[in-house]
Order: C-alpha cells, then structure tokens, then sequence
C-alpha cells in the first residue's frame, strides 16, 4: 500500500470528504492549494489514476470506485465552492449535515453551503442561526429566491448569501455568481 503526500493526498482526501466529483472540480479545487498547480492534471491525477487509486466515472467523474454514487447537489455545492478555494483553512472541508452540502472555514469564516431540492424547499428551516456562520444557498436562477424567503426568516439577513450556479450539461464550467440577501431589498 503505498502512501500518498502532498497534492495527491489533497485530491484523495477531497473525494474522501465530498464523495465522487466532476474532474474539472478536483483539478481546480487542487490547483489552488498546490505548489504546483500546472502538474495536477498532468502528474498527479494520472498517477492516481494509474495505480487504481481513483477510477473515471460516467460523465467525467472521479470516485474510489465506480459503484460511488454522484450526488448532484454536491456537484452544484462544489460549484460555489471553487472560488473560496485559495483561502480554504487546512482541514477544514467537509460534507455537512443535512440540510447543507458543505461546511468550510475560509480565512477563519465559517461557511455553509446549501442546495436546496425544487419542492423540498422547507428543509432549510433547519437552518439554525448563529452568529458567526455565513449561509451561502445555490438556486439556478435569482428568479428562485421567492421559492426559498419564507423558509430563511429566521436567518440574519447579512448573514446570507445567494449563490446563482446555473445547471450546466456536458463539459462546460458555470458562471457561478453571488449576492448577499440584502442586495435583494435595496
């Protein structure tokens, strides 16, 4: 068995934490943390690849193995997740519990992305306010803020964050955009 160091264990430990991810996710989540970032795609993925660490997945996934389920509210948290990337604390990435996706601290913030499922909305009244958290929730268009208000009521409204992660198909990146609740109600 061998073991693995540096940007090959931040790309296993990624998948550990966040289950099965699209290759294009794994490459920019690692590049930001890496010394190297120009060999992820190049060196260390393959190597992993090649020693049966991780396995390709339909649609351009990487998992442990190809049974590992693809959770695509994961995908979408991921999404939001990129661009905090570079300041990401070491350690400090996981799956959250439910209603979030994931839990990261960023230059000592703590963060908490949700994805809400259309229908299923009233999950984030489990949302519980505390005063240091800031709440980012992914919706595939501004247009859905209307479907989740009545839910967030409790939530400061500083505090929160609407991250529009549009539903990309095939091969392409989104253009992930932010804007703080408030910007809602000027």
């Amino acid at each position: 068995m061998a073991f693995f160091k540096g940007d090959a264990a931040y790309v296993m430990s990624l998948i550990q934490r966040l289950g099965p991810l699209l290759r294009r996710q794994v490459v920019k989540l690692t590049e930001a943390q890496s010394e190297k970032p120009e060999d992820i795609e190049r060196i260390v993925l393959r190597a992993l690849f090649d020693k049966g660490v991780i396995v390709k997945q339909p649609g351009n996934h990487i998992a442990f193995c190809k049974g590992d389920k693809v959770d695509e509210r994961m995908i979408t948290a991921v999404w939001a997740l990129i661009p905090f990337a570079h300041a990401l604390d070491d350690g400090c990435l996981m799956a959250a519990s439910m209603p979030g996706k994931i839990w990261f601290l960023s230059e000592g913030v703590e963060y908490i992305i949700y994805v809400p499922v259309k229908g299923l909305e009233a999950e984030l009244r489990m949302i519980e306010p505390t005063k240091n958290t800031r709440h980012i929730i992914c919706l595939d268009s501004y247009e859905d803020l209307e479907t989740i208000l009545p839910y967030i009521d409790k939530l400061p409204s500083e505090q929160v964050v609407i991250a529009q992660v549009p539903v990309m198909r095939g091969n392409t990146t989104p253009h992930v955009t932010y804007k703080k609740l408030t910007q809602f109600f000027k």
